[in-house]
């Protein structure tokens, strides 16, 4: 795709941005459209920066008047690099100011299905039954399919989770794994699962600076969009130890290599 033809997505992105209507399902899949056929301007010395929740992003500005000379980046041709690094995209003003962001699962969620809203069918869509889990019902325990956890998916999750966990006296010697919970009463295929992370209430302390509901508002964010509302967390002793795979296994077995560090 030319340039000129990059430059009509990206006015047709900024009109979307005008509009103001995030979240909405067809603003979303022609907002994320224009943003992967676009054309912006970018720091080639230093294309990439780590935000306050610590994940990097590549830094997408809006390209200025059509005498300015740009170093020109299309999404699309770095998406593969963006997937590499885990890192998510942040659309900015000629200012530097931020207008919009991908978070790193939203960038898997484009290079896997073309759009951050998947729509989930049935139970899938919706909040995990809470009643259930708080009172301890039989479940079966497994490994997620490639559905639940793609392998990229798997990869992003351990990239982070991996510096989490050394980062963390107690976390040190685990191992980022991942395993799946389905209520025993969900016998249909409408019916709903849960993933679960090896990472429990009890592993936070009140002065920290992560407390579990902040964790899981982390970590949803290595996750495409409609994945988010399966991930749930238990108290440690809900599950064994060995009834989480790790991550690396997920996406190693899928011929994926680790992240870079």
């Amino acid at each position: 795709m030319d340039n000129s033809a990059c430059l009509a997505h990206t006015n047709k992105l900024i009109t979307l941005l005008n509009q103001g209507v995030d979240g909405n399902l067809d603003w979303q899949r022609q907002f994320d459209d224009a943003f992967m056929n676009a054309i912006f301007d970018h720091d080639s010395a230093q294309p990439y920066f780590i935000g306050p929740d610590h994940f990097r992003y590549y830094g997408f500005k809006v390209p200025g008047d059509k005498g300015s000379v740009i170093s020109v980046a299309k999404p699309r041709e770095v998406l593969d690099e963006l997937v590499h690094w885990g890192a998510g995209a942040t659309i900015l003003a000629q200012s530097g100011q931020e207008i919009y962001v991908f978070s790193p699962g939203d960038i898997v969620s484009l290079k896997l299905f073309g759009t951050t809203q998947v729509l989930w069918k049935g139970g899938w869509g919706q909040e995990p039954d809470w009643e259930f889990y708080n009172s301890g019902g039989p479940a079966s325990i497994g490994r997620p399919n490639d559905q639940m956890v793609p392998p990229l998916v798997a990869r992003c999750l351990d990239l982070y989770l991996s510096h989490y966990f050394s980062s963390q006296e107690k976390l040190a010697a685990r191992i980022p794994g991942i395993t799946m919970i389905r209520p025993d009463n969900h016998v249909n295929l409408e019916d709903a699962s849960e993933l679960m992370l090896n990472v429990f209430p009890e592993d936070f302390n009140v002065n920290e600076e992560f407390s579990p509901g902040h964790f899981l508002t982390w970590i949803d964010r290595l996750l495409p969009r409609h994945l988010r509302i399966r991930l749930i967390m238990q108290s440690q002793n809900y599950m064994r130890p060995e009834e989480f795979t790790p991550l690396r296994t997920m996406y190693s077995e899928a011929g994926l290599e680790p992240g870079p560090s």
